[in-house]
């Protein structure tokens, strides 16, 4: 197998585990997601998200 074909087989495997888990995340939704997103909204000034690896990153974005 090739570099190129290697990279694009690692690539679309990562891309069906991610698409896996958030099947599973949306499958599992429910009221305390709800009731959470509700809790936050309601919250007065800054919201402090702490996270570590790659959330974090993402957070920070925010």
């Amino acid at each position: 197998m090739s570099q190129y074909l290697k990279i694009l087989y690692s690539a679309k495997k990562n891309l069906e585990k991610e698409v896996n888990a958030l099947k599973i995340t949306a499958e599992n939704l429910n009221d305390q997601f709800t009731q959470a997103v509700l809790n936050i909204n309601k919250c007065e000034g800054k919201i402090i998200w702490t996270t570590i690896g790659k959330s974090a990153y993402i957070a920070q974005k925010w």
